[in-house]
């Protein structure tokens, strides 16, 4: 069961007890095996929203917003300088199996 816009998921569990935790962590627990770690964004887990295929290989999706979010609130930039790093050294980086970074 999940809630919109809610990042903790509900899911039953033996005795018809709740497991809640968020979103992001059964996300990293399915997709670690699949995915190389390396391509996962370090230290950006409550961002990751999902995973989607390219060339059938699977990659991850950040929520951008998220992303900025973790840059301001973490490493203590604005928004603004937060926004010009996820351009050029973010989003503008090349790499093979790299992440998408999906916008609303």
């Amino acid at each position: 069961m999940s809630l919109a816009g809610d990042s903790i998921r509900g899911s039953a569990t033996r005795g018809g007890l709740i497991d809640r935790r968020p979103r992001h962590l059964d996300l990293i627990e399915r997709y670690s095996e699949q995915i190389p770690e390396a391509l996962m964004a370090d230290g950006f887990d409550e961002a990751l929203i999902g995973r989607a295929f390219r060339g059938g290989e699977p990659i991850l999706i950040y929520d951008y917003e998220k992303f900025v979010g973790v840059l301001t609130d973490r490493d203590g930039m604005d928004r603004e300088e937060a926004l010009e790093h996820m351009e050029f050294n973010v989003v503008g980086a090349v790499v093979k199996g790299g992440p998408l970074f999906m916008e609303e």
